[in-house]
């Protein structure tokens, strides 16, 4: 998705589909919380999730997008482990 450059700079909310509403903050919202946890905040937003749990959890894991959920796979013992989905069901 590509946004103008008007759009980017606008104080008012931009909504995305399927996200919400997104406000680029103002520079009053950047003295307040400093430059650095800025950055870091723009780092959060722009990782990669699944390479990020990859990263930290020693177990693959698998997106099941009909379940809209993240589910682990142990390849040491060859079984999926069971993550609660929204319903508080058990999923494979």
């Amino acid at each position: 998705m590509n946004l103008d450059y008007f759009t980017l700079l606008s104080y008012e909310p931009v909504h995305l589909q399927h996200v919400g509403s997104v406000k680029s903050p103002l520079l009053k919202d950047l003295a307040g919380i400093s430059l650095p946890v800025y950055h870091f905040y723009l780092s959060i937003l722009m990782m990669d999730v699944l390479f990020s749990l990859n990263f930290f959890l020693s177990d693959d894991i698998e997106y099941i997008e009909s379940e809209r959920q993240f589910a682990t796979y142990n390849s040491v013992v060859d079984k999926k482990c069971l993550s609660k989905s929204k319903n508080n069901k058990d999923v494979l």
